[in-house]
């Protein structure tokens, strides 16, 4: 064991962690916290898309879900290996027409590319009427 090994194990034992990403679920918004610092808020009635972005690694390696919304064209890109990433997947997952097989192709892209999996007010067959009940959604 190096001394850098046993220095991150005592620094485990004692409590202290790397931070982490972490994306959090409600059910009036989605709330990201970088590993950085970084806080970003958006209420999920302001959601107009929801992307993905593979950055070549395949396997999916380094891919983001981007979330941009409907005031100011801002988004919130969430890095997958964020904790809390199942619960956005899955909430995500309720939109109306998500398209589940464009974000399996994300997964194996093996270029860096942009994937649109969900869009507010498209066109029948990738998406119904653009709306979302977040009524159902489960206490996460």
């Amino acid at each position: 064991m190096s001394l850098l090994d046993l220095l991150r194990a005592l620094l485990a034992f004692l409590g202290f962690k790397k931070k982490t990403d972490r994306v959090v679920i409600t059910h009036a918004s989605i709330i990201y916290f970088g590993s950085d610092g970084t806080q970003e808020f958006m209420h999920w009635e302001d959601l107009a898309e929801v992307a993905a972005l593979t950055g070549g690694e395949g396997l999916c390696g380094d891919v983001h879900i981007v979330l941009t919304s409907t005031r100011g064209q801002t988004s919130i890109s969430i890095p997958q290996g964020a904790e809390g990433m199942d619960k956005l997947l899955a909430a995500v997952k309720m939109l109306p027409s998500f398209d589940s097989e464009v974000l399996a192709q994300t997964m194996g892209s093996l270029s860096v590319a942009r994937f649109v999996c969900w869009q507010k007010g498209a066109a029948p067959g990738r998406v119904a009427d653009g709306s979302f009940d977040n009524e159902n959604l489960e206490d996460w």
